[in-house]
């Protein structure tokens, strides 16, 4: 039998509709969150490499697709290293065009400057209660803001006392190795310190200048805040504090005694190294791993430089947790200086939720102690800690359960304000009170422009 010409137009519809939807069916699967899309998320660090992150990526990938929410996506997530020295700028100046991305890490410090740039964990995610009961207690000072949760750490680091055994052993101080106390450490330093007339042959430690010293300003931090001093008035740094801040006085007369030839204390001034840099020596690092220095402050990221190449120069060395004040000896209250970066979300990732699951996925115990293996660093977490005699960053762990932080509003104009500062003061082109007075003026002028502006806030509902 013959079909009319509407019948057969009937059959025509039908039958397109039916390709539609086979043809759906075997592009996009079986629905229930499966539908075929790709998400590109990026994220930038500082510090750790691609091979200490790409493991990560590739077991969350897997774990993220194994869940509805993401079941059939094409999930792709690139990590970028920056140098420190870069990363700011170019990460401010993308943000300001509305691109950069979805994850990137801020130092410690940075959330009085940063906050409104980031989403905040929504509490049904992850309490503050339950943010003190996995991380350290540095941590929950410096990334809870506002009683928002901004970033989670992976790891945290402090400023310990690295010192040369041999020299140590054969200085005759009567001990082997570096004191409890400020006070008792400065003798040593001293008894170890070799000097022609009043030139420095040999460092008993590397204090006084920021020029050659490494983490000079850190340092400084250090002394302060272990006088339970501040720099900024709030933990908000509306303004800053110096001017009559007389534990920021006291840290820097007693910082640049270090470098002054009239001082008991002199063992390092910013000529030492002048001529040394045909042996590659530039900063106080290079002059520990080639025994000009008998100690150093440094990191525990500061490990892998010089125990690789003290190997090549013979050096001997361990790491001593960090000198306390006399009082805070006598009270077991010790205080150690924190500087770590931690992973935050940026308020402009299309995929807030997605970046803050990945974040959380990070910092989970299973996983950082996968990543321990390939990047040994101090623990962030409570149930990490190692201290045992064969891990060689064990001082680390120990203090990062007692370190603290300044409020410091912005890290890189801050530390060159202050390098600036000791400098002068070491130089004696100005005296201490002098310098601060005019270091206060200078930081609130940097601080000045951002608290006229107030940036839109992006609360945990920003989090879809």
């Amino acid at each position: 039998m013959a079909l009319s010409s509407s019948q057969k137009k009937f059959i025509a519809i039908v039958g397109g509709v039916v390709i539609v939807f086979v043809l759906a069916f075997l592009l996009f699967g079986r629905g229930g969150g499966g539908e075929k899309r790709t998400i590109n998320l990026t994220i930038w660090g500082v510090g750790d490499t691609q091979s200490d992150i790409q493991p990560i990526i590739t077991e969350f990938v897997k774990y993220a697709k194994s869940t509805d929410a993401y079941a059939g996506a094409a999930l792709l997530i690139d990590y970028r290293t920056w140098r420190e020295d870069e990363y700011e700028d170019i990460l401010l100046n993308q943000m300001a065009e509305g691109r950069g991305p979805d994850i990137f890490y801020i130092h410690n410090t940075w959330l009085p400057k940063y906050h409104n740039k980031l989403v905040a964990l929504p509490a049904d995610q992850m309490t503050r209660d339950q943010f003190r009961s996995l991380f350290l207690p540095v941590a929950a000072e410096d990334l809870i803001y506002d009683n928002k949760i901004y970033a989670l750490p992976h790891y945290v680091d402090t400023l310990a006392l690295y010192y040369n055994t041999q020299q140590f052993q054969s200085s005759g101080t009567g001990s082997t190795r570096p004191t409890a106390t400020w006070s008792a450490f400065k003798a040593q330093a001293a008894a170890l310190t070799n000097k022609s007339g009043t030139s420095i042959t040999r460092s008993g430690t590397a204090l006084g200048t920021t020029k050659n010293i490494k983490h000079g300003v850190d340092i400084f931090y250090l002394m302060t805040l272990q006088r339970n001093g501040k720099i900024c008035r709030d933990e908000k740094c509306a303004a800053v504090f110096l001017a009559d801040n007389k534990e920021a006085l006291q840290s820097m007369n007693e910082y640049t005694s270090y470098s002054d030839s009239k001082s008991t204390n002199y063992t390092w001034d910013s000529n030492y190294l002048k001529g040394m840099e045909t042996s590659n020596i530039f900063n106080d690092i290079d002059a520990f791993i080639r025994g000009r220095v008998s100690s150093i402050f440094a990191y525990a990221d500061d490990y892998d430089q010089i125990s690789v190449l003290g190997k090549n120069s013979g050096l001997r060395f361990e790491i001593s947790e960090i000198p306390q004040t006399d009082e805070s000896a006598a009270n077991a209250e010790n205080i150690a200086f924190a500087s770590y970066w931690a992973p935050a979300v940026s308020r402009n990732s299309n995929y807030p939720q997605l970046a803050w699951d990945f974040v959380k996925y990070m910092t989970s115990k299973d996983v950082l102690t996968e990543y321990y293996k390939r990047r040994p660093r101090p623990p962030s977490r409570e149930d990490l800690m190692n201290t045992d005699q064969e891990n060689p960053l064990r001082v680390f762990h120990r203090q990062a359960k007692y370190a603290q932080s300044l409020v410091i509003f912005d890290k890189t104009r801050f530390k060159q304000a202050f390098s600036d500062a000791l400098e002068t003061v070491a130089d004696k082109a100005m005296s201490s009170f002098n310098a601060l007075r005019k270091l206060e003026t200078d930081l609130n002028k940097i601080i000045d422009p951002y608290l006229q502006v107030e940036g839109e806030e992006v609360t945990e509902s920003g989090v879809q």
